[in-house]
């Protein structure tokens, strides 16, 4: 499942500062994804669940 799900992050665009982000899009998509599905509900427990 999460060779789909990098496939389909991968796909979206980031419009973020080239070379001014520390993690790639796709990686803080699937964190906030798997944060959402455990009944995550801010910020800090996206971070708890990336540890």
């Amino acid at each position: 499942m999460q060779d789909s799900l990098d496939k389909l992050f991968s796909q979206v665009d980031d419009p973020r500062v080239a070379g001014g982000c520390l993690h790639r899009l796709k990686d803080v998509l699937f964190i906030a994804f798997c944060t959402l599905l455990s009944n995550g509900e801010d910020f800090e427990d996206m971070v708890e669940f990336g540890k």
